[in-house]
């Protein structure tokens, strides 16, 4: 894999190194300063790009990414990588420009076609300096399209590949606004924006953790569905202060019951207070028996 290294700084998130990983995935970058920094790795094949995390495994967006602080030497920082599986021959390419100005190319974005179906990720790109992408040997189907570039808001858009636009999009074009506090995280550890990991560990038994940060004081609901829909459980129903939040599921619905096993979903509703700022997300988790 292309191993990239970013500092953190007042300024934002900005690359310092790269390096190419050994035959076992090992890396290590020499001669740092003392800093807080950001890893992510971009596999040569068969994998899809992702941020270090330190309990997630194929994070996509930087804002949800794991910052590190290096002062000496540092070992530990092992970023996990989820694989790709080319399986059509449908195609979705479009462009990334940034506001300002004048509408720019952006050059450098990791574009993800993630299955609507399996929430999986099927197919990436990374943005030429024109700033266009090409996605190919997917299969024909819905996907959500989302865009990762550190220093930028992350946005997303939905598209169908079928016989009625010859399993071709090649209109998926993306406009990106910077980020106004450059990195995922203020001094005050504040986060720029809501977000939701990854539930860790998953598969689990009989236990589960659901970390997700708030970037203002906000109304807040998590809740667990099964795969028909029907709601298992509420893990919490009130207001939570800006910053960043964790909270466990013990596998039980209201009832006290154990569900059985099989897949299921949390869905996180949060609003502000003036109700300006909405955020939704749901994941899916697995619970093993």
């Amino acid at each position: 894999s292309n191993v990239m290294l970013f500092k953190k700084s007042l300024r934002g998130l900005s690359p310092v190194r790269h390096v190419m990983s050994d035959s076992l995935g090992n890396f290590t970058f020499n001669y740092l300063y003392t800093g807080t920094y950001y890893a992510k790795a971009v596999p040569v094949a068969f994998y899809a790009p992702a941020w270090y995390d330190a309990d997630s495994c194929g994070v996509l967006h930087w804002v949800n990414a794991d910052s590190f602080v290096i002062s000496g030497n540092t070992s530990g920082i092992n970023i996990c990588v989820l694989p790709i599986v080319a399986t059509g021959f449908a195609r979705i390419s479009g462009t990334v420009n940034a506001t300002g100005n004048i509408t720019t190319p952006v050059q450098g974005v990791t574009v993800f076609a993630i299955s609507t179906t399996t929430n999986s990720v099927l197919g990436y790109d990374i943005t030429e300096q024109n700033g266009n992408y090409f996605i190919t040997d997917i299969a024909p189907g819905t996907y959500r399209i989302i865009v990762d570039k550190e220093g930028y808001i992350a946005s997303e858009a939905f598209h169908i590949v079928s016989p009625t636009n010859n399993y071709t999009v090649s209109n998926a074009n993306f406009t990106l606004t910077n980020s106004t506090l450059g990195v995922g995280d203020n001094d005050s550890g504040i986060p720029s924006e809501y977000y939701v990991k990854q539930n860790y560990p998953n598969p689990f038994n009989p236990t589960t953790e659901i970390s997700f940060g708030l970037p203002t004081a906000s109304k807040v609901e998590i809740v667990v569905y099964n795969l028909l829909g029907q709601q298992v459980a509420t893990l919490f129903s009130g207001e939570l202060t800006a910053g960043k939040h964790s909270i466990s599921w013990n596998g039980k619905d209201n009832s006290g019951k154990t569900p059985g096993s099989g897949i299921y979903f949390y869905k996180i509703n949060a609003i502000t207070h003036d109700n300006i700022g909405k955020f939704k997300s749901v994941k899916k988790m697995i619970l093993m028996k």
